[in-house]
């Protein structure tokens, strides 16, 4: 079980939720406030609607994303620089103590005091994703394979107060050894998710212009669960993932989509039907033991578009509240988006993400699609949050 500490400052700093906007295995979608159960094209089903497979035009044959890429961070107070810096002071302070400069010394515990004042109970969280695969739409037989990851970790600086008199006394008495003292530290935590992925689905028509698809994705997960936990004046961004475990289980994605016409599609996907937890090393910092438990559990998503010639809309939400590690807050997300296409090659997208738990930040999303004569595509998306929480995604995508 994790401290008190490093569970509250880690939840409330943003690091990564499922599905956060990193998660979104599609560039497209990202654009769009990472809405997709509803309004995704053939190319990017897999990951958000399977049963979207055999929803394309008359010359759609055959997608290659090769690759799709996202990453988002939040690091307002420049957390990662100040504990770069913060073992080099200490150094400098054990050298002032060495050699009898008390003025020197003295500053530079001021100068240690002050950053860890500045940073503690800040957060960086940085996200991931990456995707590479192929789909092959049909209403028969849709049939698609691709490979994803998604990284998902957080820093946490958590300063002891009692560290300022563990200083002093060192500086007071020139005994560089009491400096082990000090009880300030630096705490990660981290997951990486990596799937294989095949997905089937099927149309079944109920009239001419209703028909219902259905998708199955089974699929083989393995799991990295990461954690770090070291004094400030040890700290090595080196060794964030020097403690690592894995394990690897197999699990299993549906999708349903229904056509009401050919401009409205609704849309429920489910993912991860089977649950299971991976934990983390047990890690022990003076009297201290962290341990933290990575969470996949069951989620759904339902969804509506409307979409005609140039125009898509989209609407979607969480029917189920998600969490990454055990003890985090839970998310219950609403996602919007759109997109108009100009001049058949140029498409504008923008979208929203809310949180309607409340825990996590709300995300203003925008994206820009360049795709010449329809075989070469260019996606390119980022977003906007609070507490500088900035993200980029890029994808191309070869359909033929």
């Amino acid at each position: 079980m994790l401290s008190k500490t490093i569970v509250y400052a880690i939840c409330a700093a943003n690091l990564i939720v499922l599905p956060a906007m990193a998660e979104v295995y599609s560039t497209r979608n990202f654009g769009m406030g990472g809405a997709g159960v509803a309004s995704s094209q053939y190319s990017d089903a897999p990951g958000s609607n399977g049963a979207l497979l055999t929803r394309f035009g008359e010359t759609d044959d055959v997608a290659l994303n090769i690759p799709q890429l996202a990453v988002q961070a939040s690091d307002k107070e420049n957390v990662l620089d100040t504990l770069d810096d913060i073992p080099d002071l200490y150094d400098d302070l054990k050298s002032n103590i060495d050699s009898g400069n008390t003025p020197g010394a003295l500053n530079n515990a001021e100068n240690i005091i002050q950053k860890l004042e500045e940073i503690s109970g800040d957060v960086v969280g940085d996200v991931a994703a990456a995707l590479i695969g192929f789909a092959k739409p049909s209403k028969s037989l849709a049939i698609a394979f691709d490979v994803r990851s998604s990284l998902q970790a957080g820093v946490v600086v958590d300063y002891v107060s009692t560290d300022r008199a563990v200083l002093l006394r060192a500086i007071a008495t020139g005994d560089i050894g009491v400096l082990d003292k000090t009880e300030s530290s630096a705490l990660g935590l981290g997951a990486l998710v990596t799937e294989a992925v095949l997905t089937v689905a099927r149309e079944f028509a109920i009239d001419d212009d209703n028909a219902v698809s259905l998708s199955i994705s089974p699929k083989y997960q393995r799991v990295d669960t990461l954690i770090y936990a070291a004094t400030v004046q040890d700290y090595d961004d080196n060794d964030l993932d020097e403690n690592r475990n894995d394990d690897g289980n197999f699990n299993v994605d549906v999708g349903v989509s229904y056509a009401l016409d050919e401009d409205w599609m609704f849309g429920l996907s489910g993912r991860n039907l089977i649950s299971e937890d991976y934990d983390t090393k047990n890690l022990a910092l003076g009297s201290e033991s962290f341990q933290g438990t990575y969470q996949i559990k069951p989620a759904a998503v339902l969804g509506v578009a409307y979409g005609v010639e140039s125009f898509t809309a989209t609407l979607e939400g969480d029917l189920l509240k998600n969490r990454t590690f055990k003890g985090f807050d839970k998310t219950q997300f609403l996602r919007a988006g759109a997109e108009y296409s100009a001049l058949g090659w140029i498409q504008l997208r923008v979208g929203y993400r809310y949180d309607i738990e409340d825990n996590y930040e709300n995300i203003f999303t925008a994206g820009l699609g360049v795709s010449p004569w329809d075989v070469f595509h260019f996606d390119l998306s980022g977003s906007y949050g609070e507490n500088d929480t900035y993200g980029l995604a890029l994808g191309f995508l070869w359909t033929f």
